[in-house]
Order: structure tokens, then sequence, then C-alpha cells
């Protein structure tokens, strides 16, 4: 299964966030990209907006205190029985890569996609050049770990060796969770979001698929 952009009927329907500046830490691209998903991708409740405000502020240069941090994050929780969106919210605020990956992991994809603009290079071949990593022996598919190195060898699975084979994988993953870094190289690099829950054969028949039949 792929998530594809174009496949997308709400995304498509949505704007999508301007680049941030060339030279902006990812990290503070990480708040645009929370306060972009909490203004434009959940529904307008007083409490997720409020949350967006703090996050407008620390793009802008002015830290909200600890103490408005707490404020925000008890509003949510107050209501958050009533309204799926302010658990989403609350777990974007908390971690990019926690959960809700299905409902908004593509919209999330194609803001990071936007939000990084020319800094994230494409990966000519991604399926082909993972492949060839695999026959070479440099590392080993496990669909189980994003990455282990251990005495049987380096794994990766396939979001994890779409970030090691990316120039800035291992600080977007660092930022974003290896999820969304492993989603933004591939919707990046081929247009599509693949499965990164498959089982390795699965996983590996979808990455010949793509490659055009390499072995």
């Amino acid at each position: 299964m792929h998530l594809r952009a174009d496949t997308n009927e709400r995304t498509a329907m949505t704007d999508l966030p301007p680049c941030a500046p060339a030279d902006e830490p990812l990290s503070r691209v990480r708040d645009r990209l929370v306060a972009w998903t909490l203004r434009h991708r959940l529904q307008s409740h007083p409490a997720v907006l409020a949350l967006a405000d703090l996050y407008d502020r620390r793009i802008a240069g002015d830290e909200p205190t600890a103490a408005e941090w707490r404020s925000a994050s008890a509003a949510i929780d107050l209501d958050l029985d009533l309204d799926p969106d302010l658990a989403r919210a609350r777990d974007l605020d908390r971690g990019l890569d926690r959960a809700h990956a299905i409902d908004l992991g593509l919209d999330r994809a194609r803001d990071l996609v936007a939000l990084l603009g020319p800094r994230l290079v494409l990966v000519e071949a991604l399926d082909r050049t993972i492949l060839a990593a695999l026959d070479a022996s440099t590392w080993r598919l496990d669909m189980g770990s994003y990455h282990y190195h251990g005495v049987c060898g380096t794994t990766h699975c396939r979001a994890g060796s779409a970030i090691v084979l990316h120039p800035i994988g291992r600080d977007l993953e660092a930022v974003f969770g290896p999820w969304l870094a492993g989603a933004a190289i591939y919707l990046r690099s081929t247009g599509a979001v693949p499965n990164f829950f498959a089982s390795d054969d699965d996983a590996l028949a979808d990455m010949r698929r793509a490659a055009g039949g390499a072995s």
C-alpha cells in the first residue's frame, strides 16, 4: 500500500505551508509543522488554536512561558474525550511520531516536504538504490525496527534505509522521528509514501516493483 499525494482528496483541497527560511534550524521547522497542522489539518477548536498561537509566538522569537505551555496543555486535556482532534493536537505537541500516523501521516509528510523546500533533495532511484545496498550486503532489511547495529550486522527498515541514504536524513530523524523523516524523503524522491509496516517479503516485493523489476 502506498499513500499517494494525488489521491488524498482532503489534502488536495488544502494549501501547503510556505517554505521555511533556508537557514532555519530544523527544530524551528518542526514548530512550523506543528503550528500548521494545528491550524490547517484539525478542527478549529479554541484549545487547538490557543496552542497554535504559542507555536507561532515561538517561531517569531517570543518564547512563551512554561506556565503558558502548561495552561494550553491543560485546556486540551480538559475536553480530550469529547473531540478526537484534541487527542491529535496533544500527540503533535508531545511528539510528531506518536499516535495518529495513519490519518495525519500523508498530510504531515506533504507539509514537511513543502516546509523544507530545496534543502530536502531527492534521492534518485531510491528503491533501486536501497535494493543495491541490500544486494551488496551493506545492510540487511528488517522491517521490525528502523535501525539496528549489533554483532549480527546492521539492519534498517525501508524508512530507515531512506534515512541513511539521504544527506540530511539523520538530522531529519533526530527532529521529526523516523516515520516522518522516511515518509518525507520517500514522498520527495518517489511521489508516494510506502507502507513502512509491511513484512520483509512484502516490502522487498514492493521495492522491486517500484524499481522496475530490479532483483
